[in-house]
């Protein structure tokens, strides 16, 4: 949208100097709410601060202010020791505030001045609310009780609920376009399969044989391609690999009554079967595993409700993709069951038949954006080799 559509103009990041003055306390929100090129206005005109102290709880960023390089002209005080800030603390560099989360905002309104509020937004609809996007935490109990001054991020997502900022509660605001930082879910490369003994009473029936995963009948093929490798994560990533490569991805080529071991005889299948293929596997291998459907958006074949599952592994369920389609941290998961019997897409009765089928699955964002970099899907996953058979490893070490 344009300026002329709303209240007032934005104003170069600079202007923010005019609503900062002598012993101000600048509140500002956690992580992604940081206003980046604000601070960086501060930071350039520090020496023109006196005794100006920026509160924050998460900072993602390291900064030459928290690091003290200004002295009291322009000060840090985190209330949340994070890798950016902890060893400005213990050199005395910035400061910190003990706290439980749910008091900052008292602590706020009480020990400081709440003399602004800087804070990156999305950029104002035409009624003229901002939205404080991914951070609004203890900031949006200041919204109509301290000043803003708004960094609007043409890629901030626009959230809602009681974090909309109305540009007639703001003192100023600056248009800046840059992207987010994006933090991932780690999964652990060193991930053990848990020894059967120790398999919990809830996750047990996980092992076991069900209508389309008959890790009975496949046991000895799961032997012959997966057992000489080493247990862990890498082995069901071996499997994860196997059907990837093995499996062609073919929609129409089953229907609803196709098994794991009719889609390993077919060489072919869709998402759902690629998935009861591995659950099978790991079953058939003392690895619980379990189906996951939802929705996530790919690029093609045109989007459906999607099958991924999870094996139980180092007393944790980690996501695997045989697919690769999506990246299995964006799936939001719909149901989970054993197999598509436990979460099957809808369950008919009587004589049904499909005229047709429309759906739509899209990010919340402003498409108009430009997109996020998307994480590595499961079948890549960084930093788990490939596993050696047990009896090649020997030999290496011999």
């Amino acid at each position: 949208m344009t300026s002329h559509n709303i209240l007032t103009s934005p104003a170069p990041p600079e202007s923010v100097l005019e609503h900062i003055k002598p012993g101000a306390d600048v509140i500002m929100p956690n992580a992604n709410g940081e206003a980046v090129k604000l601070v960086d206005t501060l930071e350039e005109h520090a020496e023109q601060l006196q005794d100006v102290r920026i509160h924050q709880m998460h900072a993602l960023r390291e900064r030459r202010y928290i690091n003290g390089e200004f002295g009291d002209h322009l000060r840090h005080v985190s209330y949340f020791l994070a890798p950016a800030t902890r060893k400005a603390y213990l050199a005395g560099n910035c400061d910190l505030m003990p706290n439980h989360f749910s008091e900052v905002p008292d602590l706020l309104r009480r020990f400081t001045k709440c003399s602004l509020v800087i804070a990156a937004a999305s950029p104002p609809n035409r009624h003229g609310y901002f939205s404080l996007g991914t951070n609004c935490d203890y900031t949006a109990s200041l919204v109509g009780r301290a000043p803003f001054f708004l960094e609007s991020n043409q890629q901030m997502p626009r959230t809602f609920g009681g974090n909309q900022v109305h540009i007639s509660q703001v003192v100023g605001w600056a248009e800046v376009d840059y992207p987010l930082v994006e933090a991932h879910a780690v999964v652990p490369t060193d991930l053990r399969e848990v020894p059967v003994s120790e398999v919990t009473d809830e996750v047990l029936h996980y092992m076991m044989p069900t209508r389309y995963c008959e890790s009975d009948l496949m046991s000895r093929c799961a032997q012959q391609l997966f057992g000489d490798l080493p247990p862990g994560i890498g082995r069901v990533q071996a499997i994860v690999d196997w059907i990837h490569d093995s499996i062609a991805y073919e929609p129409g080529s089953s229907d609803s009554t196709t098994t794991a071991r009719e889609v390993f005889v077919e060489r072919a299948g869709v998402c759902r079967d690629f998935a009861h293929l591995g659950i099978t596997f790991c079953r058939a291998l003392n690895i619980p595993a379990r189906l996951v459907v939802g929705y996530v958006w790919f690029d093609e074949p045109p989007q459906d409700f999607h099958a991924v599952f999870e094996a139980w592994l180092g007393g944790r369920w980690v996501l695997f993709d045989p697919t690769r389609m999506a990246p299995v941290d964006r799936l939001v998961r719909v149901g989970t069951g054993r197999d598509a019997k436990d979460v099957a897409f809808c369950t008919i009765f009587g004589d049904v038949r499909m005229t047709g089928k429309k759906l739509a699955v899209r990010e919340l964002q402003d498409e108009s954006l430009q997109p996020s970099k998307a994480p590595p899907p499961s079948g890549a996953l960084i930093g788990i080799e490939k596993p050696v058979p047990l009896v090649q490893a020997a030999q290496a070490t011999g």
